[in-house]
């Protein structure tokens, strides 16, 4: 099967790329497809102070459906026509969680399993003259992500916060097994985006 997984800090694109992602022909072709966003990859811990123990385990219940699907794959009379390889779509993964933690180790065994699996993984990230500027676009999203950002501090120190987080992210995608893609955030359009990582990831 195949598996893509769109790794990032905020505000580099990842939803208006799977968007794009999903509504290319490619990806439409498909028989089976998914698409798990970060809202239950990684937001739906929010709030809740989780222990690495509980990111490991929101991570397994996706990966359960990962392999189950693999699995039937496997058995299917037509495996092997690319035409009908199922694909999954992973918005934020087991990176994010490691770059929150501070922490590969525990991701090690998903990450190995990913990359069996040959997943793609595209690494979307701010060049630091820019980081700032897209981070503070997303100052009009809800209040209480308003109220969030706020609490970080003054505009430097937002910023000093998410480039820490992008470098670590980024030292971690480089323990990866996984085939992987880096991107600068915005310098394709989205449509042009979703075709390279498309072919990147073996769809088209």
């Amino acid at each position: 099967m195949a598996v893509i997984i769109i790794e990032g800090v905020v505000a580099t694109g990842k939803t208006t790329l799977v968007n794009a992602l999903t509504q290319h022909p490619a990806w439409s072709s498909k028989p089976t497809r998914s698409v798990i966003s970060e809202h239950y990859t990684e937001r739906v811990l929010e709030l809740t102070s989780p222990t690495v123990t509980d990111r490991v385990q929101l991570l397994e219940q996706h990966m359960i459906h990962i392999r189950t699907t693999n699995e039937l794959y496997k058995k299917y009379r037509f495996y092997g026509e690319h035409a009908l390889v199922p694909v999954t779509l992973l918005e934020r993964f087991h990176l994010t969680h490691a770059a929150q933690v501070g922490d590969f180790t525990p991701f090690v065994a998903i990450d190995n399993e990913l990359s069996h699996l040959g997943a793609a993984l595209v690494f979307i990230y701010h060049p630091r003259p820019l980081l700032l500027r897209h981070i503070l676009d997303t100052s009009k999203r809800n209040p209480l992500w308003q109220r969030w950002l706020r609490s970080l501090g003054t505009e430097s120190q937002i910023e000093d916060y998410f480039w820490r987080l992008q470098e670590n992210t980024k030292i971690f995608v480089s323990y990866s097994r996984a085939r992987i893609k880096m991107i600068e955030a915005y310098s394709q359009t989205p449509q042009e985006l979703a075709e390279e990582v498309l072919a990147f990831s073996r769809i088209t």
